[in-house]
């Protein structure tokens, strides 16, 4: 099960693509099976960050992978720092497919 982790804006928010030959950050437009995100997200815009692993799980510590991961995880910082300048954003970060779980803290 992969990470996903979800950005959103009532801002238009760029994407940034995955290369399977240059794997390394991205923000992909939601996919078939992302739509519950629109039901529990309310915003104009949302994606789908992914690591250097195409997912969210690359954003996690990783011994076997250390310089990807900080890569990863700066880029990301970088993209919201971006993204905040255009306006308030949301961050929702879950395991896939349960985006429409409730919260169970």
């Amino acid at each position: 099960m992969c990470l996903t982790v979800y950005i959103a804006s009532d801002a238009a928010l760029a994407l940034v693509p995955y290369l399977d030959a240059d794997p390394r950050f991205n923000v992909r437009p939601l996919e078939q099976y992302d739509m519950a995100a629109r039901t529990t997200i309310a915003a104009n815009n949302v994606v789908s960050a992914g690591a250097h692993t195409g997912c969210g799980c690359g954003f996690m510590p990783d011994e076997d992978e250390p310089a990807e991961v900080i890569a990863s995880r700066t880029a990301l910082q970088h993209y919201l720092k971006e993204a905040l300048e255009r306006g308030p954003i949301d961050l929702f970060v879950c395991w896939n497919g349960d985006v429409s779980r409730p919260d169970q803290s």
